[in-house]
């Protein structure tokens, strides 16, 4: 299985102490539109693509969601380091936490890779929003460098979808 990912290092989240920062970053992480959502999403994604015999789709989301715990565990270390507890609630008073009520559960094929467009779309607005919020310029390239694999995610997934269109013709 290939990761689906840009060919780019990752900037380094060996940062200082910035609560300002984290509490920008905090929804990308474990939101309803946060890497944890993702990643979740796209293994029960796969599971499917599996019982329909569309093994090269399943590779496909499996290496898309490889990318998405890369992602989740690149701004874990980044909110630890910018003195935020990681755990999996998305408000800056830690009292809404994680659901998987949160998670895409469609089981046709092409809803899914719809809807994982539809997540993607919203994950690349949220950066853009988050950068634009964010000055801490160490933050904001780790933050800039995801949503360049959000952005490729979007282009594999829109070519996974026509993919598959074929297959129903």
């Amino acid at each position: 299985m290939e990761i689906i990912k840009v060919d780019l290092p990752y900037p380094s989240v060996e940062v200082e102490k910035d609560l300002k920062s984290a509490f920008v970053i905090l929804p990308a992480y474990s939101s309803m539109h946060g890497e944890l959502n993702a990643v979740l999403t796209y293994i029960y994604n796969g599971f499917y693509f599996n019982k329909q015999r569309l093994p090269k789709f399943s590779e496909v989301i499996d290496g898309i969601a490889v990318c998405e715990m890369e992602h989740l565990e690149l701004l874990g270390k980044l909110l630890l380091n910018l003195g935020l507890d990681p755990r999996y609630y998305y408000d800056n008073y830690g009292m809404n936490y994680y659901s998987t009520s949160f998670v895409q559960y469609g089981t046709e094929p092409q809803i899914m890779l719809m809807d994982a467009i539809s997540a993607e779309l919203v994950a690349i607005k949220n950066y853009t929003d988050i950068i634009e919020k964010l000055t801490n310029d160490k933050v904001k390239a780790v933050i800039k460098r995801i949503k360049m694999d959000e952005e490729l995610h979007v282009l594999t997934l829109k070519e996974l979808l026509k993919e598959y269109a074929k297959t129903e013709e």
